[in-house]
């Protein structure tokens, strides 16, 4: 019975490290093929615009508010991701500078370029 059950337990865990693997394989090449392009705000209208970007297991939909030419509010509609949480901290940065041109959390940069990404794609 114990013998079952240890063989069960390692087929599991074999199978969870063929899954991980799978899902990050590549991980890489699709953040490096996010590139980030700035936006000029004089052209977006006042309103409320979406967008959405993924690499990998991170997925990123985010909501930002314009109002006369300017990025007034960022909403963060849903994100997914491996440990990227401190991330959402980047959609400050933005308001603050008025720029998609900030600096990646350190430590969460792969979620940080995903939310740059969809805050991009929001205003595109």
């Amino acid at each position: 019975m114990i013998k079952k059950i240890l063989t069960i337990m390692i087929i599991l865990i074999i199978g969870l490290g063929i899954y991980i693997a799978v899902i990050f394989s590549g991980m890489d090449e699709k953040l490096d093929a996010i590139v980030i392009n700035q936006v000029n705000l004089e052209n977006i209208e006042n309103g409320i615009y979406t967008g959405e970007a993924e690499a990998g297991l991170i997925k990123v939909v985010t909501e930002v508010m314009i109002v006369d030419n300017m990025i007034k509010n960022i909403r963060i509609i849903e994100h997914d991701n491996w440990q990227g949480g401190p991330a959402e901290a980047i959609i400050d940065d933005v308001i603050d500078s008025q720029s998609l041109e900030v600096d990646l959390i350190s430590g969460a940069s792969a979620s940080s370029k995903v939310i740059l990404k969809a805050i991009e794609n929001s205003l595109r």
